[in-house]
């Protein structure tokens, strides 16, 4: 199974989105539902802001590692198309 990166907005003072492996447990990314993610030695909540479609090659050489989600929390999202567009 593919794992997929997602761009995930956190409740901080810079205006930066963060990148996160998407669990392969979870079978689809929605931009606008909240998820629990690893953030330094803490966990934080954040929205996902956008999905990339295409699958992540986890071996590729990179600058950074990036880390999985911890839980999903909405089904649905929360924040609508229209306010994320900004």
């Amino acid at each position: 199974m593919m794992s997929y990166s997602v761009k995930v907005a956190l409740n901080l003072p810079i205006y930066h989105t963060f990148d996160y492996i998407l669990p392969e447990s979870t079978n689809r990314a929605i931009p606008g539902i909240r998820v629990e993610v690893p953030f330094g030695q803490k966990k934080m909540t954040g929205i996902i802001v956008s999905a990339d479609n295409q699958p992540f090659d986890a071996s590729a050489k990179t600058k950074y590692k990036l880390k999985k989600i911890s839980n999903q929390i909405d089904e649905n999202p929360i924040i609508g198309k229209d306010i994320m567009d900004i």
